[in-house]
């Protein structure tokens, strides 16, 4: 059976009234192969239905007769059969009337001297107008204006013949059905004969010739056109009304064709007749009722529109009809191949590659989009969802897996060996399976445990190394399966292999506890590439792969640091290579000398206003990388930073009211609490600002005061390269905190944020700075005099300022600001200073900016001997020499210290005097050579000299670059 768009929107409307079913995983399924057996032992066997019908499409009324012959398998003083909402007008048991019960749709007949061994037929005699079945699917006898139809899948004959109606009692049927003599009535099996009653009406003869279960029959009625076909010397019959007639000739021409492929690859076609009786259908797509499929309308376009609902309805005739199903629970033993079945004869009609696009739009994509974050067992679904996705697409999935792993002869060879081993009976999922591992000669039982049994999808984690050893070429695959279910996932998955000529492939296993390692030799040929399932094979949620990734580079004054995420932690690795170009097209040159252990790299080998691309591989046993990671670019730069205080303003410009601040209010509040001489910058005037003007500045206070845009994320690069150079920088905001990438956060703090939505906040205290609590009359009245959207950094060991929360807060003590002080000061604050009182935020910027020497510390201050003094080379590598002109006699009182950024003393050094015969002032230097009191080299960074005479002094600073 083919599902309909039509089917399911109907569908979607049910689901309401009926929730889709989330299974939690049971381990204790197993494939019940014994108990389903003993389900279908019912005393006896039928051995043919004989149907008598006439049906009036006018009136809807009708009658018939149906003669059963049946084998006793037992002594049997009963049998019952099924029937629904018509009337019984008598009963015979070997052509005498018996006695029998007909009570809530089971017809009891009462047998005399039936014992073990013995045939005998009963005939029942009924009549009325069908009715359709109360529940989802509205089986029956269909009644239009210009058709008439049967439907009976799952167990639906009952609704308008009479019949043991269960799948596992299968047996031939002959069809006798009285029309109207002006249509045509198409039938299952042999039409023998077309008898003119001279009445008005016509009697369709069709004989059976193959046992078929109940729900397999059909009449299907209308004012119909016969287009005839051949495949050997098996007849094809469709039945199409005229306005369908030439497209039909076209969309049916490919029949036989699809015939010889399922007989190829399944077993030759197993019945007398196939054709197909078109159908304004609704509730189905399409039934594919034995030897004469009912085929809605909507698939025929003239133009092979329905080409694959054809070839669907088709392989039923071995997989669901020839073979069928013992119970609904293994229905996916007919639709499941059904829908594999498309993709079979895609890959026959189109070639390979339209059949993986098939199987990976059409039934992989497709399942995962109708299945969404719910998850499915295949096995045993319940009534409602016999004809979902989960036993349609995901098991055609799983056949494709199958695939896979024993390969394509082995997977053909098992199909045949299949249809064969059970042509014309039942079929429970055991059967398959024994017959998959005799074929195969592989345990499969955690393959069907897992993908049959039990629910859900696995997730695929893996990574790869290749060798750059050339007398040895290998790869290393690692490989792991996850779930959002109990079932434990073990999977066998390609990589493959793509060289300079021609392609391989390796298949390796995983493991749902680990990342399985396998190592495969290569080819000698050069290898291009690398592709994990590309022609998509495993059904999974998600395939993610780990390789090395860079996620920042910054740029700064002669210098760039990469950054990177760290590798995958199920993969222990040497470390990594670096890798630079001067242009993102051209050849990579390695970087390091040896293999770095970190997850940064710091580039000093360049040169101001060069662009330089970076790319980075992780590395393994020495001679193994991953691939090459993404690229980065980076331009260094001078970074003078000699301007002092930039403020810059990313609040927009508010309407004055409260909680709303215009931007006068807020760059006047700024003035205040900061207290001295700024730059001032506003962001929505001027736009983002670049690198360049930011290298300026020793102290950047970057504040944005309002909660509904944010453009942090956009300048992030640029304020990263700024403090890799060493400057000091404040970010404070509404919301600004959280919009800050994750990478970011993880290289300048080591922190993570979480944003509190609700209306919480009243303050931050520390202890360190100066409490700071918020000014109710700054905020909307609405809020309580509590701030929302504060973002705090739970975890985090830099904190400097903790939440103070309205009572039976959460968050009450949680970090919500957080320091880190490296080449320069980097305190990012989870809150908007503005709506903080003014005095508490004036004493922590008084303190923080005395931190960081903004006060005066950098101020050279005028002497009575007119200090001066300078570097050179500053920037420098190895060592600077340091000049100062004092007078001779006042060189042995200088004192000269070097200080790091965070203001602690790194070495004091002696003056050197020279006289100068031509001038009155000796010129006194000092040579530093980058390192502490203790002899050891210094690390990279800005640092600052102090040159001090009784009370005068004079700072500077300078840039030391290994």
């Amino acid at each position: 059976m083919k599902n309909s768009v039509i089917f399911l929107i109907l569908f979607s409307a049910f689901s309401i009234l009926f929730a889709h079913p989330k299974f939690t995983g049971n381990p204790n399924i197993l494939p019940p192969a014994e108990q389903t057996r003993a389900d279908s032992a019912h005393g006896f066997d039928v051995q043919s239905y004989d149907i008598t019908l006439s049906i009036n499409d006018q009136t809807h009324y009708i009658s018939g007769t149906v003669i059963a012959t049946v084998i006793a398998e037992e002594d049997l003083s009963q049998i019952e059969y099924e029937l629904e909402n018509l009337n019984i007008s008598g009963i015979h048991v070997n052509g005498n009337i018996a006695d029998y019960n007909y009570t809530n749709g089971v017809i009891t007949i009462y047998l005399e001297n039936i014992a073990a061994g013995d045939e005998f037929t009963t005939s029942v005699s009924y009549s009325g107008y069908p009715t359709l079945s109360n529940d989802v699917y509205h089986l029956g006898m269909i009644f239009g204006s210009n058709y008439v139809f049967t439907l009976s899948d799952p167990s639906g004959c009952r609704w308008w013949w009479p019949a043991y109606d269960h799948p596992w009692d299968k047996a031939e049927v002959n069809l006798h059905v009285t029309m109207r003599d002006d249509w045509l009535v198409a039938c299952n099996g042999i039409r023998t004969s077309i008898v003119d009653n001279g009445d008005g009406t016509k009697t369709h003869n069709w004989e059976g010739e193959n046992p078929m279960a109940t729900f397999l029959p059909c009449v299907t009625a209308a004012n119909y056109l016969e287009i005839n076909q051949n495949f050997d010397e098996i007849p094809i019959q469709n039945f199409v009304t005229s306005g369908y007639y030439n497209s039909a000739l076209t969309d049916f021409s490919n029949l036989p064709f699809m015939m010889q492929v399922f007989s190829e690859k399944y077993g030759y076609y197993p019945f007398e007749k196939y054709g197909n009786a078109l159908v304004p259908m609704v509730t189905f797509g399409a039934m594919e009722h034995q030897t004469m499929t009912t085929l809605g309308t909507f698939y025929i376009d003239g133009n092979h529109g329905g080409e694959t609902t054809i070839a669907h309805e088709l392989s039923h005739q071995w997989f669901g009809n020839c073979l069928t199903p013992l119970t609904w629970k293994d229905v996916w033993l007919s639709e499941g191949f059904a829908v594999y079945s498309e993709a079979v004869y895609t890959e026959a009609w189109h070639g390979f590659d339209a059949m993986v696009n098939y199987v990976r739009n059409n039934i992989q994509n497709y399942y995962k989009n109708w299945a969404g974050s719910n998850v499915y067992t295949v096995y045993d679904p319940s009534y409602n969802y016999y004809y979902t996705p989960a036993t349609y697409e995901k098991p055609a999935s799983v056949l494709h897996m199958l695939r896979l792993l024993v390969g394509d002869d082995t997977f053909f060879q098992i199909l045949q060996t299949y249809f064969q081993t059970y042509y014309n009976q039942n079929v429970v999922t055991s059967d398959f399976q024994e017959i998959c591992e005799q074929v195969s000669g592989l345990d499969l039982d955690q393959f069907f445990q897992q993908w049959i049994f039990e629910p859900g999808l696995p997730y695929l984690d893996y990574a790869y190394f290749l060798s750059v050893d050339e007398n040895n070429p290998q790869i290393i695959t690692y490989l792991k399966t996850s779930s959002d279910t109990n079932t434990e996932f073990y999977i066998s998955a390609p990589f493959q292999i793509n060289y300079a000529v021609g392609s391989d492939s390796v298949l390796v296993e995983s493991a749902p506890d680990e990342a399985v390692e396998t190592i495969s030799d290569l080819s000698d040929s050069e290898v291009t590439s690398v592709e994990f399932d590309p022609n998509s094979w495993i059904l999974s949620r998600g395939n993610f792969a780990h390789s090395a990734e860079i996620n920042n580079s910054y740029a700064s004054d002669g210098v760039v640091i990469v950054f990177w995420n760290d590798f995958w932690q199920e993969v222990e690795i040497d470390g990594y290579n670096v890798y630079r170009s001067l242009q993102e097209d051209s050849e990579f040159e390695k970087i390091n000398s040896e293999i770095v252990t970190q997850n940064f790299y710091q580039d000093e080998n360049v040169n101001n206003g060069t662009t330089y691309y970076y790319k980075i591989k992780a590395v393994k046993n020495a001679v193994f990388e991953t691939p090459f990671s993404n690229v980065v670019q980076a331009t260094p730069l001078g970074f003078p930073m000699d301007q002092g205080i930039l403020i810059v303003d990313e609040t927009k410009d508010g309407n004055g009211s409260p909680g709303n601040p215009d931007d006068e209010t807020v760059d006047e509040f700024y003035q205040n609490v900061i207290g001295q001489e700024i730059t001032e910058y506003d962001y929505y005037q001027e736009g983002a600002p670049s690198l360049a003007f930011l290298a300026n500045y020793s102290t950047i206070i970057w504040h944005d005061d309002d909660i509904s845009q944010h453009y942090i994320s956009q300048n992030i690069d640029n304020l990263g390269s700024y403090l890799v150079a060493g400057g000091n920088l404040l970010i404070s905001g509404w919301k600004t905190a959280s919009e800050i990438p994750v990478d970011f956060l993880s290289d300048f703090l080591n922190s993570q944020t979480q944003l509190v939505s609700n209306w919480e906040f009243i303050g931050a205290n520390s202890e360190q700075y100066p409490d700071l609590q918020i000014d109710a009359d700054k905020l909307n009245p609405a809020f309580n005099g509590a701030l929302p959207y504060v973002t705090v950094f739970s975890g985090s060991e830099n904190g400097i300022y903790f939440f103070d929360g309205t009572q039976g807060s959460q968050y009450q003590n949680e970090i919500c600001a957080v320091k880190s002080v490296t080449n320069g000061t980097f305190d990012l604050l989870g809150f908007p200073l503005y709506f903080c009182e003014e005095t508490g935020v004036h004493n922590f910027m008084t303190q923080f900016l005395n931190e960081i020497g903004e006060s005066s510390a950098e101020e050279e201050t005028v002497s009575d001997y007119q200090l001066s003094t300078s570097n050179y080379p500053n920037p420098f590598r190895n060592s600077t020499t340091i000049s100062f002109n004092i007078s001779h006699q006042d060189a042995k009182d200088a004192k000269i210290g070097i200080y790091n950024i965070k203001g602690q003393k790194v070495k004091t050094l002696e003056c050197i005097n020279r006289v100068d015969a031509k001038a009155t002032k000796s010129r006194s230097f000092i040579i530093w050579n980058g390192k502490n009191e203790n002899g050891e080299q210094v690390r990279s960074g800005i640092y600052f000299y102090k040159l001090q005479i009784s009370n005068e002094s004079v700072t500077r600073k300078m840039i030391l670059m290994r």
